[in-house]
């Protein structure tokens, strides 16, 4: 967004053209401040997965650190 205007790196986005994005439904519905209504998006969502399981999944195949205290806590 710039100027009120929806880009596609240095390129205006085309009315004519179909575009796949991703993203999340704050962020391609108009409540998220991204969108504006007048545009009249009708994005479809594939949620296999929801976002705080991928994060889990991904956190738990982590490798463990340690990790010098800095100072006290308390």
């Amino acid at each position: 967004m710039r100027a009120g205007q929806l880009y596609v790196g240095d390129e205006l986005v085309d009315p004519e053209r179909i575009y796949r994005v991703a993203g999340s439904d704050w962020e391609l519905d108009s409540y998220g401040g991204y969108t504006d209504p007048a545009w009249e998006l009708k994005p479809t969502y594939d949620m296999p997965t929801i976002l705080p399981e991928a994060l889990e999944a991904y956190v738990t195949l982590q490798k463990r650190i340690s990790l010098p205290v800095m100072g006290r806590l308390g």
